[in-house]
């Protein structure tokens, strides 16, 4: 075996670019540039600096993302008032729907139906169907909030 024989068994072809330093280098010299000109941009362009944060003023636009919205919305009808000591309606409110999240995730291993279908699944398809439609209204209910609804044209809560 001759040393042609040798580089060719390890993968080397003729004309082929080594990984390193070649390659490597190339790729080092394209970061830098790219470096160089976000660093120039945002010398030119910077950010500007907007009012201080004041945490004890939230606006009233402010609503939670698309995936959080049925829930912050659920929660604007919980009554204000104490259950127990150091417990309030909003607190256990919280504590529920934390609760009932677990349980869907966990519904799959407690419904022990042997069939893998939906339709022979009740209780899976019970459940799912009910968060699948509280999740639909509350966010409906979520994304028209403060405004006047489309559909039913009352002002939503």
């Amino acid at each position: 075996m001759n040393a042609d024989d040798a580089g060719e068994t390890r993968g080397h072809e003729e004309g082929a670019i080594p990984f390193y330093p070649l390659h490597m280098t190339k790729e080092i010299m394209v970061m830098i540039g790219v470096i160089i000109v976000v660093f120039t941009l945002s010398t030119i362009h910077p950010a500007g600096i907007e009012e201080p944060a004041d945490s004890f003023s939230t606006p009233e636009h402010i609503k939670p993302e698309w995936y959080f919205l049925a829930l912050y919305q659920a929660l604007k009808y919980v009554p204000q008032g104490k259950v127990f000591d150091g417990l309030t309606f909003l607190n256990l409110a919280v504590l529920l729907q934390g609760a009932a999240f677990a349980f869907l995730v966990a519904l799959p291993f407690i419904d022990g139906y042997p069939h893998s279908m939906a339709r022979k699944r009740p209780l899976f398809l019970a459940v799912g169907l009910a968060a699948i439609l509280f999740m639909l209204v509350f966010t409906y209910l979520g994304y028209f909030s403060g405004m006047k609804d489309p559909i039913l044209g009352i002002n939503v809560h």
